[in-house]
C-alpha cells in the first residue's frame, strides 16, 4: 500500500504510547500499589476516594501517554524546541481530557461491573485512552485528527485494560502486572490512534529527499503550511532555500491546491515552477532541495472545469530494459502515467539490490507528449546518456543511470 498506509508511523506511535505508560506506571504505582484500578472500594460509601482514583489515574495516564504520543509523532523533525513546546501541551490537554475519562471510567465501572469486572474496567480504560489519544489531534488544530484520536484512544485503552487482570492471574505478581499492563494500554492506545489515522486520511505528502526521507503528513486541515517556522504543518528543517511560510496547501469542494506563501518563492509541480497549482495525486512537489509527493485516496477533478481530454499514448507499450547492474535482463514497462524508480517496495520500477538508488530516486512522468524523467531528490543523481540532468525528457534508444543500473528505453 506504501505510503498510503506507514506501519513505520503507526509503530512509532505504539513505542511512544509503550514509554508513556512505562512513565505512567512509574508515577502511579507507589499510590495505587494494593488498590484495584477503577472501582476502588465501595464507590458509595467513599466518594472521596473514588472520586480521587478515577481523576488521579486519568490524569496522570492522560499526562504521559498524551505527551508520548506527540513526541513520537514530532521526533522526525530533530527540532528541540518543537518536541519540547508541542508534547507540554499535549501534557496538559493529556491530563485534562484524561482527568475527565477516567472520572467517567469510574461512573462506567459502577455501571457495569454487575455484568463483568473485565468488560467494567475495559470500558473505563477505553475512557481514559480516548483522553490520552485525542493529544496528537488538538496539538496539530485538526478537529478530524482529534476525533479520530479520541475514538482510537478508547479501543486502545479498551483492549489494553483487558490485559490487567489476565496479568495478574498469569503472572500473580501485582507490581509486575501492573507494569506490563501500564505499556500495553500504552501501546494499544499508540497502535490504535495510529491505525485509524492511516487508513482515515483522504490526501497526505510524502518527504522523499533528506533526512525525513519517508515521513508521510496527513493533510486533515483546510489550509495547512510549508516551510521552516516551528510552527508549520509540514515542517522542512535544514533547508535555508526554504522560507519561514513557504507555501500552503488548501482544500476545498474544489480540490486541492498549492500555493507559494510569500512573492518569489519557489515551488514546482512535477519539475514545472508554479505560484498557484492544482494538485493531482502522484504529483511531485518541489520546496527548495526537498521534494514531496501528494497524495490522494481517490482521483480528483477540480469541480466546475470539464474533464482534460485523454492523453494520447505513444504507439505501443514503452519499456524500460535493464541493461546494466545487479537487474540486469529485468523489463518494465511503463503502465501509467507517472512511475517510481528506486529501491522502495512501492516503486514501480523496483531496484532493491542496487545499493546505490535511493528509496525513490526517480521518477517517470507521461506530460501528454512525451516520457519524462526527473529526479526526486536522489543522492547520486540521474543520468541520461551519460549526462546528470534533474529533468528531461526521452525517447526510444536513450539510457538512464540510476545509482549501478543503466536502463534503456525501448
Amino acid at each position: 500500500m506504501g505510503d498510503r498506509l506507514s506501519f513505520v508511523r503507526i509503530m512509532r506511535l505504539a513505542l511512544g504510547g509503550a514509554i508513556g505508560g512505562a512513565i505512567a506506571f512509574v508515577l502511579l504505582n507507589p499510590w495505587v500499589r494494593g488498590k484495584a484500578l477503577f472501582g476502588d472500594g465501595d464507590a458509595l460509601q467513599n466518594w472521596g476516594s473514588w472520586l480521587t482514583m478515577g481523576t488521579g489515574l486519568g490524569a496522570v495516564s492522560g499526562l504521559t501517554i498524551g505527551a508520548s504520543l506527540i513526541a513520537a509523532e514530532e521526533w522526525h523533525t530533530r527540532s528541540v524546541n518543537r518536541i519540547l513546546r508541542r508534547s507540554l501541551t499535549g501534557a496538559a490537554a493529556g491530563a485534562l481530557c484524561g482527568a475527565l475519562g477516567g472520572l467517567d471510567g469510574q461512573f462506567a465501572f459502577i455501571i457495569f461491573q454487575s455484568i463483568s469486572v473485565v468488560t467494567a474496567r475495559c470500558v473505563g480504560w477505553g475512557l481514559m485512552g480516548a483522553g490520552a489519544g485525542i493529544c496528537p489531534g488538538l496539538v496539530s488544530g485538526s478537529w478530524k485528527r482529534a476525533n479520530l484520536g479520541a475514538f482510537g484512544g478508547l479501543v486502545g485503552g479498551a483492549a489494553g485494560g483487558m490485559v490487567f487482570d489476565v496479568l495478574a492471574l498469569v503472572l500473580r505478581r501485582a507490581d509486575l502486572s501492573r507494569a506490563l499492563g501500564f505499556i500495553l494500554i500504552g501501546a494499544a492506545i499508540g497502535i490504535a490512534v495510529g491505525f485509524l489515522e492511516e487508513i482515515a486520511k483522504e490526501y497526505w505528502a510524502t518527504v522523499l529527499t533528506g533526512a525525513r526521507e519517508g515521513h508521510s503528513y496527513m493533510l486533515s486541515k483546510t489550509e495547512m503550511t510549508i516551510g521552516r517556522d516551528e510552527t508549520a504543518d509540514v515542517p522542512l528543517f535544514g533547508d535555508n532555500s526554504v522560507q519561514r511560510q513557504h507555501a500552503r496547501i488548501t482544500r476545498s469542494d474544489a480540490g486541492v491546491r498549492i500555493t507559494a506563501a510569500q512573492p518569489g518563492g519557489s515551488v514546482t509541480v512535477n519539475s514545472q515552477p508554479v505560484a498557484d497549482a492544482a494538485l493531482a495525486n502522484g504529483d511531485i512537489i518541489g520546496i527548495g532541495k526537498h521534494r514531496l509527493r501528494f497524495g490522494a485516496r481517490r482521483a480528483m477533478r477540480v469541480v466546475g472545469t470539464p474533464p482534460e481530454a485523454p492523453q494520447v499514448r505513444p504507439t505501443g507499450v514503452t519499456v524500460l530494459q535493464v541493461t546494466s547492474g545487479p537487474h540486469s535482463g529485468a523489463a518494465f514497462p511503463l503502465s501509467s502515467p507517472s512511475v517510481l524508480i528506486g529501491r522502495g517496495a512501492d516503486c514501480g520500477i523496483a531496484l532493491p539490490s542496487d545499493s546505490l538508488v535511493s528509496r525513490r530516486h526517480a521518477a517517470v512522468v507521461w506530460d501528454g507528449a512525451c516520457w519524462k524523467i526527473q529526479d526526486c531528490g536522489s543522492t547520486n543523481g540521474v543520468f541520461v546518456n551519460g549526462l546528470r540532468v534533474s529533468a528531461q525528457a526521452i525517447g526510444v534508444g536513450d539510457e538512464i543511470t540510476v545509482g549501478q543500473s543503466v536502463l534503456r528505453v525501448s
